[in-house]
């Protein structure tokens, strides 16, 4: 017989129904539910406005990113990764601990029907902070060297002050705020822009994303100007303690460089401190100077900048005594019609005061004793003896002296 098609018909759908049970109980089983943790899934902030209605920051402390255990068939679980959901945290349900709900979901709503999640940790931990705003002064600093014959004179910087708005904490760690422009092998003026940095005590950038300037960036304007080396020259006023002197006033610069147009430093031939107070001390002393208070207006100092070290060297004064023969007196301004003859001198003498080194270096030739004649008169006259003054030595003649003046002979005169 000839194979029909319609033979056997109730085997064939069996086979077919048995077939279609058969492949069903292998996909169930091959498909069966599983659990996949999936880490790291950033979170989300929403309504972050409600702290500027409480002036306030936040940082998070923990729970930037969740970790979730997702359960579903394994078909569907097997492929989904962090970029597949979606976490959110609503900071205005903040509890009164500073915690919010991190609440995830997959973002293909078909997917997240078919899955269950659960949050390894489903909490975002807040560190609330006050906000606050303060102005600081813009500065400006350079880097390089100008040309050689040249130096920074004046920087100006727009805007020269500006608001910064953070943390507290963060507010309170800045000390400066500037620009650096870099002069490098430069010789006339010129303007940068450049971008506003925030430091620390230390000298360190602050970077903080809480932190937020109305402007970031500055513009500078530089002035390259010539150089000029003038001496340093430093004067005391005052007097050391009784029975003390200055025996010298060594500073740390002899000279300063400073910078400016020409016609003002072609005006300035030294640099003066005539200050320097030696008021009351019996002792060596250092003391710094700030140079800049002695500079002329329209000038800067290039170096030393700032303050400079002075040594005032303080030493006891001590006494010397230097006898006076008649020998050692000139008579100045004689009449020629008289004749001067010392009588008589009882013990006469010259009083030194003055240190040491110096007493040293002084003699009765150096000094000069001389009596002026000019107002003598004939007969015996009591006389004072002048001295020439002697640099850092107080001088005093003792004890008295008498010249006899006579007229001069017949003979004598012509002779």
């Amino acid at each position: 017989m000839k194979n029909k098609p319609l033979n056997n018909m109730g085997l064939k759908i069996l086979s077919i129904i048995l077939a279609l049970l058969l492949w069903m109980t292998v996909m169930i089983v091959s498909d069966y539910t599983v659990k996949v943790e999936i880490k790291d899934i950033p979170v989300t902030k929403k309504n972050i406005e409600v702290f500027d209605k409480l002036d306030k920051v936040y940082d998070v402390t923990s729970g930037d990113t969740v970790d979730i255990i997702v359960k579903g068939r394994r078909s569907i679980v097997s492929e989904l990764k962090a970029e597949d959901f979606l976490a959110i945290a609503d900071l205005s349900k903040m509890s009164i601990t500073n915690t919010v709900q991190i609440d995830v979901c997959a973002k293909n709503q078909d997917i997240d029907n078919e899955i269950s999640i659960s949050c390894v940790d489903n909490t975002m931990t807040l560190n609330l902070e006050t906000k606050k705003k303060e102005q600081f002064p813009v500065k400006v600093t350079t880097t390089g060297e100008p040309k050689s014959g040249f130096a920074v004179s004046n920087t100006e910087v727009l805007p020269n002050i500006v608001m910064i708005e953070g943390p507290e904490s963060a507010i309170n760690k800045i000390t400066e705020v500037l620009v650096t422009v870099d002069v490098n092998n430069k010789s006339e003026d010129f303007k940068s822009v450049k971008k506003i940095k925030i430091l620390d005590a230390y000298g360190e950038e602050i970077t903080n994303e809480k932190i937020v300037m109305k402007q970031a960036d500055a513009e500078a304007a530089v002035e390259i100007n010539p150089v000029k080396s003038v001496p340093l020259e430093i004067k005391s006023v005052g007097q050391p303690l009784t029975g003390y002197a200055v025996n010298d006033i060594v500073c740390q610069s002899k000279e300063v460089v400073i910078v400016g147009d020409v016609d003002k430093l072609d005006k300035i031939d030294k640099i003066v401190v005539d200050n320097l107070s030696v008021n009351g001390l019996d002792e060596d002393v250092q003391t710094s100077v700030d140079l800049s208070k002695y500079i002329p207006e329209g000038v800067k100092l290039v170096s030393p900048i700032g303050e400079i070290l002075v040594a005032i060297d303080i030493e006891p004064i001590t006494d010397k005594y230097l006898p006076i023969v008649a020998s050692d007196i000139t008579l100045v301004n004689k009449n020629a019609d008289y004749e001067y003859e010392i009588l008589a001198s009882n013990n006469l003498r010259i009083k030194l005061l003055g240190m040491e080194k110096i007493l040293d270096e002084v003699s009765i030739e150096k000094l000069l004793p001389r009596i002026d004649c000019t107002n003598l008169v004939e007969g015996e006259n009591q006389v004072d003896i002048k001295i020439t003054d002697a640099d850092g030595v107080s001088c005093e003649v003792l004890g008295n002296i008498t010249i006899n003046v006579t007229v001069k002979t017949g003979e004598e005169q012509k002779e």
